[in-house]
């Protein structure tokens, strides 16, 4: 369905049982069609993080898509066997609506440097102003949401030179048809509310010069299905963002090569570049 719509890389950034790197690998090889993935394990969590839904003395189960790591050691570790298993990124995740930030500066900084020691990037779902700031100073290759970042916080990640992946698609569609999946009030309201900041997140980080990639959330829940959503960021960008047609395409290709780590083989019209475009006549 993704192929299909026309896109040809994707970096999925969770899932369980390292299936992701399972369908990754039979594409390679042409067992089954599909588009490029770069993928990461489960998200590491820690307790009261976005997937730690189950009691504290359940943790949390194989079949979800986090793992609980309550401290730098067991960060570490968990870099040390996802990085075994073939990831290609490493998923931290902070709170689900960046209410409080979880995880540490020192744990951030840990997981940063022994995935950047085994050729693995790291990526964050992070949309509250501590964890984002605090995720761009310890060096994080990108920052997924960012959605509640504040002006201070986006210059601290304008200084680090670090990515932002808005996907604001998924609160754009949350917020107009969320009711119809069973989205009460008050969640409506917070993705109401939230996508009003990242509206302001988005025009602020163009007017620093952060980097923005274009990613969509799908997958996530039945609101994001795959296959349908996809070009919707790009649209978001120039319509909310202030950014030009241009900005907006080189957002979907030349800038979000880097998150599937491909930005030297993909992503602009260059010679001994993959040429993943057709030409049709209007």
């Amino acid at each position: 369905q993704v192929l299909r719509t026309g896109v040809t890389s994707v970096a999925v950034p969770g899932g369980t049982w390292f299936n992701d790197v399972a369908i990754r690998d039979a594409i390679a090889v042409g067992l089954i069609e599909g588009p490029r993935i770069a993928c990461a394990g489960r998200f590491i969590v820690t307790y009261g993080g976005i997937t730690d839904n189950e009691p504290s003395w359940v943790g949390t189960p194989e079949h979800t898509i986090g793992v609980l790591a309550n401290d730098v050691s067991e960060m570490i570790t968990e870099v040390r066997r996802q990085c075994k298993h073939g990831v290609d990124f490493i998923k931290l995740a902070d709170s689900t609506w960046g209410d409080t930030q979880l995880i540490a500066p020192e744990e951030l900084s840990a997981v940063v440097q022994e995935a950047h020691r085994r050729g693995a990037r790291v990526t964050i779902h992070s949309r509250g102003a501590g964890s984002t700031r605090a995720a761009a100073e310890a060096g994080v290759d990108w920052i997924l949401h960012a959605d509640l970042a504040t002006d201070i916080e986006l210059e601290v990640v304008a200084e680090a030179g670090v990515r932002l992946m808005p996907t604001m698609t998924f609160l754009r569609r949350g917020a107009e048809v969320g009711s119809e999946y069973g989205r009460g009030p008050g969640e409506m309201d917070r993705l109401k509310r939230h996508w009003e900041s990242a509206v302001h997140m988005l025009e602020r980080a163009r007017t620093l010069g952060i980097t923005v990639m274009c990613g969509t959330d799908s997958g996530n829940s039945p609101l994001m299905p795959y296959g349908q959503l996809h070009a919707h960021e790009a649209e978001i960008l120039v319509r909310y963002g202030g950014y030009t047609p241009m900005e907006a395409i080189v957002a979907s290709t030349k800038n979000t090569a880097f998150a599937i780590g491909l930005e030297h083989d993909l992503g602009t019209l260059e010679l001994g570049k993959l040429a993943d475009l057709i030409v049709v006549r209007r």
